[in-house]
């Protein structure tokens, strides 16, 4: 054994990879020996948790002698000793090995055996007649026998021992450990007994554990394969080294539920309301649960971002002008989610609104906007989205903001954004924004139109053609002029007078103007003479 011992424990030193195990032994107490004969004797012992039972023993502290070892665990512990000599003293030792191979070895105890019983000697036999010698017919009667007192018997001589005719006293029945599917009940004898448990959904019970043969005094057996959330109805029992049967009064117990694995419903319903530029409301319909529901997870852009209980979730701290994506699902008790419900999405409004670039000169611009708090105003701008420019900080806080670029550069693209600080700083910018500065006045003239012909299409109509003026910004038209009178404008190069007099000379000029106003000089006149009317059906 000791060499197992050892193996065992090298083992245990030489290391295996895993989690942690067992490497403490049980703890024995309460050892004791009873019921002592001549030849018997019963030791007892428990342990702080399951272990077999073994016992050493013998006359002196090396024992010599040892028990069969009783394998199945148990934490109240008994052995019979047998073939015991009368009247002598015993050492003894017990041992106790866990589920982990723990061993625990107790310190020495002794007992005595009880003595041997003393028998009166028997009476020597008288020897045969034929053996006794003959007795002369003269010779005188033997004197008569005096009488011999009773002999009483020696004081050492054990009575006898009564018959044990008692059942075991049963106590502390407990169920405990209770699950969906089982129970352990546990309890206590006054003496050594086995132990055996009869249990139903009735009082008629039904079934039974099997019979567990070791006497014990601490009981302990494993109720399997109830069925859950039903009510069981037990008693314990127990016999006795003699025989003698002890049955428990009945008792009950309720199995735990089966486990539960439905989640909840979907939540539906999912509202959003826009509180500010930087908080939403979301709300939702109660989910069902075939136990309950516990509570509802919130996912914002994916990711959960809250736990609440109950069917509404306020969102603070956001982004303003940000678009945002809820979705929710519900939770049990057991742990069991819902699948998520359909995604609402909402846009938080803008902390900076109604952005406006106006009165915009060749030099100057004034940015104005809203915020929906008192806040300070400022303006970054610049040529390009580096900005690079800032107007002076406006720090009074106000709502309704404006602030004035001066000193621009005309024709010219800036971009800008503007910021804003509340009472709690915090600081928002708007996204870019742009404008164009006004172009400076135009006061340069289009090209004199060149290349002017007249041509009489009939005797009341001339059509007119010349060549494209030019423009520093852009011809916007042409104006023509008949005998030194404007008869017209368009926009092409070209042009048709219609509502002449036949057999008349005309004299044409033409000039180009711009958007700004500016007109050029007049075009060399080119002259013309309409035809004289047919009286033929001719014109």
């Amino acid at each position: 054994m000791f060499r197992f011992l050892a193996v065992f424990i090298a083992v245990i030193l030489t290391g295996c990879t895993g989690p942690p195990r067992d490497t403490t032994a049980p703890s024995i107490s309460n050892i004791h020996a009873g019921d002592i004969t001549g030849t018997a004797a019963i030791i007892t012992w428990v342990t702080d948790e399951a272990a077999d039972s073994q016992v050493e023993y013998g006359t002196t502290a090396g024992y010599g002698a040892v028990t069969p070892p009783v394998t199945e665990r148990g934490t109240a512990h008994s052995q019979i000793l047998t073939g015991l000599k009368p009247g002598a003293p015993y050492h003894y030792r017990v041992l106790s090995r866990d589920a982990a191979g723990n061993l625990a070895t107790s310190l020495d105890n002794t007992f005595t055996t009880a003595p041997e019983v003393s028998r009166p000697p028997s009476p020597p036999e008288a020897p045969p007649a034929s053996e006794l010698p003959a007795r002369s017919p003269t010779a005188p009667a033997p004197p008569a026998a005096a009488s011999v007192p009773a002999l009483s018997p020696p004081a050492n001589v054990a009575k006898p021992v009564p018959a044990d005719t008692a059942p075991p006293l049963i106590s502390g029945v407990t169920a405990g450990r209770i699950s969906n599917s089982g129970a352990v009940l546990r309890w206590t004898t006054n003496e050594p007994a086995d132990t055996q448990i009869e249990y139903g959904t009735t009082t008629a019970y039904g079934t039974s554990t099997p019979m567990i043969a070791s006497l014990v005094m601490t009981h302990s057996q494993n109720l399997e394969g109830l069925l859950p959330s039903t009510v069981y109805h037990y008693r314990v029992k127990g016999r006795d080294a003699a025989g003698n049967l002890a049955v428990s009064s009945g008792g009950t117990f309720r199995t735990e539920a089966a486990p539960d694995t439905a989640a909840p419903s979907v939540p539906a319903g999912l509202t959003t309301a826009v509180i500010s530029y930087s908080q939403i409301n979301v709300a939702w319909n109660a989910s069902t649960d075939n136990v309950g529901v516990t509570g509802y997870r919130i996912y914002r852009n994916g990711a959960e971002v809250a736990a609440p209980r109950g069917q509404i979730y306020t969102d603070s701290n956001l982004v303003p002008d940000t678009a945002y994506r809820y979705r929710v699902a519900a939770v049990d008790a057991a742990g069991n989610l819902s699948a998520q419900s359909v995604a609402i999405s909402v846009r938080t409004p803008p902390f900076l609104s109604g952005i406006d670039a106006g009165r915009i000169t060749q030099t100057g611009a004034t940015i104005t906007w809203t915020t929906p708090e008192p806040a300070s105003a400022q303006v970054e701008y610049g040529t390009t989205t580096e900005y690079g420019l800032r107007s002076a900080l406006e720090s009074a806080p106000a709502t309704a903001h404006s602030v004035a670029l001066s000193e621009l550069s005309a024709s010219t693209l800036y971009h800008y954004r503007v910021i804003s600080r509340d009472a709690a700083g915090n600081e928002v910018l708007s996204s870019d924004q742009s404008f164009t500065t006004a172009d400076p006045p135009d006061r340069v003239a289009p090209s004199v139109p060149e290349g002017l012909t007249a041509t009489a299409s009939s005797s009341s109509q001339v059509s007119l053609t010349w060549t494209v003026s030019t423009d520093n910004r852009g011809v916007a038209g042409y104006r023509v002029y008949r005998n030194g009178k404007p008869a017209g404008t368009t926009v092409s190069p070209s042009y048709s007078d219609t509502g002449l007099t036949a057999s008349t000379s005309y004299s044409y000029s033409v000039s180009a103007y711009d958007a700004a106003g500016n007109e050029s000089a007049q075009s060399a006149a080119s002259a013309v003479s309409t035809p004289r009317r047919s009286w033929f059906g001719g014109r």
